[in-house]
């Protein structure tokens, strides 16, 4: 599974507010929605579905989400 990036051309206020939107439309938490962690979980969480995440990754930064186990790996690249 590849993390999916729809929103890549809005500002951040826009994806707070999209988020905030969701998450009250859902009944579920705001930070649900900024993250994959809910995503993954219902994938089967660490050992389930593969999960690749893409976006803004370069040589400095990658590490941080495969240690907390947020991600399989990262991808880079368009």
């Amino acid at each position: 599974m590849i993390e999916p990036r729809e929103d890549l051309f809005k500002s951040p206020e826009e994806k707070i507010k999209v988020n905030q939107e969701r998450a009250k439309a859902t009944g579920t938490n705001y930070e649900d929605w900024t993250s994959l962690a809910s995503f993954r979980k219902a994938l089967g969480g660490v050992g389930g579905t593969v999960l690749f995440s893409a976006g803004g990754y370069n040589d400095e930064n990658p590490f941080e989400i495969i240690e907390n186990g947020g991600a399989d790996a990262v991808v880079y690249g368009r």
